[in-house]
């Protein structure tokens, strides 16, 4: 009985961390998309600042999407 009850916990935690990964996957990857030009201006030395306030809430918003 354990052996099933820790096949079937496996299962449960492989599928929720797929969810996770997929997830995370989409929040950095609009992440990433959103602060490129900050990023590129920064190398270029164009300017030092981050993200602006309104663009941390964007960001913020696309997450809970």
């Amino acid at each position: 009985m354990p052996y099933i009850g820790a096949f079937i916990g496996a299962t449960i935690d492989t599928a929720q961390m797929v969810q996770i990964l997929k997830y995370a996957d989409v929040f950095y990857n609009k992440r990433f998309l959103l602060e490129k030009e900050q990023r590129i201006k920064m190398l270029l030395g164009k300017t030092t600042d981050m993200l602006p306030e309104q663009e941390v809430i964007e960001v913020e918003n696309l997450v809970t999407e």
